[in-house]
């Protein structure tokens, strides 16, 4: 259990770094280049692609929820027990805290402003 834990701990927190993180540079700084959709089309990219290497990565130990909405599905389909999602959602939040602090971290280091909304 300490594995599965650990890979959605890590996953969350790389989700939310990279994805999130490509979100608030096209948005927040203004980097898509005066085009709301390229905007939404780079975050999507983002999402899916990262989306794309935790399910190689992590899928197999945990299979790569990285989401309390899908653990939540997971539960409600019977594939897991409460146990287990309640360790995921611990896990999951945890891990989103530190990929969102991680990221602040980063941008509050940058010379950049992020642009007014």
């Amino acid at each position: 259990m300490g594995r599965k834990l650990l890979a959605e701990l890590i996953g969350t927190a790389v989700l939310v770094f990279f994805a999130v993180g490509v979100a608030t540079l096209m948005f927040g700084f203004k980097f898509d280049g005066g085009s709301v959709a390229a905007g939404v089309l780079a975050t999507a990219w983002a999402f899916g692609l990262v989306l794309l290497g935790l399910a190689y990565a992590i899928g197999p130990v945990s299979g790569c929820h990285v989401n309390p909405a899908v653990t939540i599905g997971a539960l409600l389909a019977r594939r897991i027990g409460f146990a287990q999602a309640l360790g995921y959602w611990i896990a999951q939040f945890i891990g989103g805290y530190i990929g969102a602090e991680v990221l602040s971290l980063m941008f509050r280091q940058s010379p950049l402003q992020p642009s007014e909304f």
